[in-house]
């Protein structure tokens, strides 16, 4: 069963170009090693005055052991670190859906 993932990133100041890079390798890279759905990530960026520094990511793990095994994968800990580097906060929530 997949399982949604919405990810909240509040970035520090100045560094929103340095993150969009990294994240633009994020999925790829989770799909390289065949643990997201095949729909590519959702990505949006923050409009209201309160949000104008935040990123949402929305995908879709394949299985709830898929995040798991991306925090054993080097090529995929090589994008998280300098992500979390680049926030003041990060917030990850998973769903799944409703009958």
């Amino acid at each position: 069963m997949a399982i949604t993932v919405i990810c909240t990133y509040t970035l520090k100041d100045a560094s929103r170009q340095d993150f969009i890079e990294l994240l633009s390798r994020h999925w790829s890279t989770l799909n390289r090693h065949g643990l997201v759905s095949g729909e590519p990530s959702r990505l949006m960026a923050g409009h209201d005055d309160d949000a104008q520094n935040q990123i949402v990511e929305i995908f879709d793990w394949k299985s709830r052991d898929a995040s798991a095994a991306a925090h054993q994968l080097p090529d995929v800990l090589a994008i998280w670190e300098p992500m979390g580097q680049l926030c003041e906060s990060m917030d990850f929530r998973h769903f799944t859906a409703l009958a």
